[in-house]
């Protein structure tokens, strides 16, 4: 059964909002501060074709992922 649509959390970053790209921010601090306390981290991957929030060139050209990744905003994400 089709119930909405994901258009504004997916496709360009270009598009998205403001607190989207927040989100985003918080998501991928939380991600780097967990995985560097475990083995170390690494993203999924560096372009996606048609889902930017996926992206980690997307990120660094539409501004949640930091140009340096010690760079945290959010410094107590993880509690």
């Amino acid at each position: 059964t089709y119930i909405g649509s994901c258009a504004q959390w997916t496709g360009s970053g270009a598009n998205f909002s403001a607190d989207y790209k927040a989100f985003l921010r918080r998501f991928w601090e939380a991600q780097v501060t967990a995985f560097e306390r475990g083995q170390g981290w690494m993203y999924w991957t560096w372009k996606a074709e048609v889902a930017d929030e996926w992206s980690y060139s997307a990120g660094l050209k539409y501004g949640w992922i930091p140009q340096d990744p010690n760079q945290r905003i959010y410094p107590n994400v993880c509690g």
